[in-house]
């Protein structure tokens, strides 16, 4: 019997890395997204907070219904290239310029 499941490898899953598109990034902006997408993270470092998803596809799918009441960009990267930023580097220091151009927001459009 062949086994169909697949195993997720640094490559395959993605971290969105999300960004307010003005000011910065408050817990109850925190507060407000992890009640619509669940293991959302604040990073620490920076203006930004991170969630993982099994796919690319997944991640899309999640986030592009979200609502807020403040506009995020959002960027996805993979699980290899977020092992590689140092910690004193941006999370998207090792964003590659595809990634970069398909990145979407999410939000109040006002």
């Amino acid at each position: 019997m062949k086994n169909t499941t697949t195993q997720p490898n640094a490559y395959t899953i993605t971290l969105a890395v999300i960004t307010p598109l003005k000011g910065k990034f408050f817990k109850k902006n925190l507060n407000e997204l992890s009640k619509k997408i669940f293991s959302i993270t604040k990073y620490k470092m920076a203006n930004e907070a991170i969630c993982h998803f099994s796919s690319k596809e997944q991640a899309i799918e999640k986030l592009s219904n979200v609502s807020a009441s403040k506009q995020f960009k959002v960027t996805l990267i993979t699980d290899k290239q977020f092992g590689m930023t140092k910690w004193n580097e941006p999370l998207l220091a090792n964003a590659t310029q595809k990634q970069i151009e398909e990145s979407f927001i999410i939000g109040k459009i006002s």
